[in-house]
């Protein structure tokens, strides 16, 4: 009886200290769950209708969300040229690669990078740029989306579908080629 009162206590603590950890994780996104003040000032786009008509949305305020895919810290000599140094920023895939998310090495985007998990929704403001440097291949993007800001709607992932296996698949495999 003794033994199984032990085991019990033992289980609870651990119990305990992983709810803890969970929460502590939430804490720290918790200032990215916030609402952006600025909100109306940005048009929402669907992911399709901006991979669709990108000279349309082309120096305009938009937003969307999706699936958050990982991120790069490593470019192709064309996001260089264009002035985007790995030393100094980020690349995000949100949704796909096809439009890549760009942002400045900060502090809070740094922390942000680490805490958050492939998969957890989240939606992105910025303004849609196009590269001054075109690429070589005519498979790499010409655009790319200058964050603003970026609302983390659900930081828990669901759990993977076959498609979005699919999609995780291609990044790496872009990811790989450079």
């Amino acid at each position: 009886m003794m033994k199984r009162l032990i085991w019990l206590g033992l289980l609870l603590a651990f119990a305990g200290f992983a709810q803890k950890e969970t929460s502590e994780e939430e804490e720290e996104l918790a200032k990215f769950r916030k609402s952006f003040v600025k909100h109306e000032q940005y048009k929402e786009v669907t992911f399709r209708m901006l991979k669709a008509a990108k000279d349309d949305y082309k120096n305009k305020k938009i937003y969307y969300e999706g699936p958050y895919l990982g991120f790069q810290d490593t470019f192709p000599v064309y996001f260089e040229k264009s002035g985007f140094r790995a030393s100094k920023y980020y690349c995000l895939a949100v949704v796909a690669t096809s439009i890549p998310v760009m942002v400045k090495k900060k502090a809070e985007w740094k922390e942000l990078v680490s805490q958050l998990k492939n998969g957890a929704k989240v939606r992105v403001y910025g303004r849609l740029k196009k590269f001054k440097r075109r690429p070589k291949a005519t498979w790499l993007p010409n655009y790319y989306l200058e964050l603003h800001y970026l609302q983390v709607l659900n930081p828990r992932p669901k759990p993977v579908s076959d498609e979005e296996r699919a999609k995780r698949a291609r990044f790496k495999r872009w990811r790989q080629r450079f």
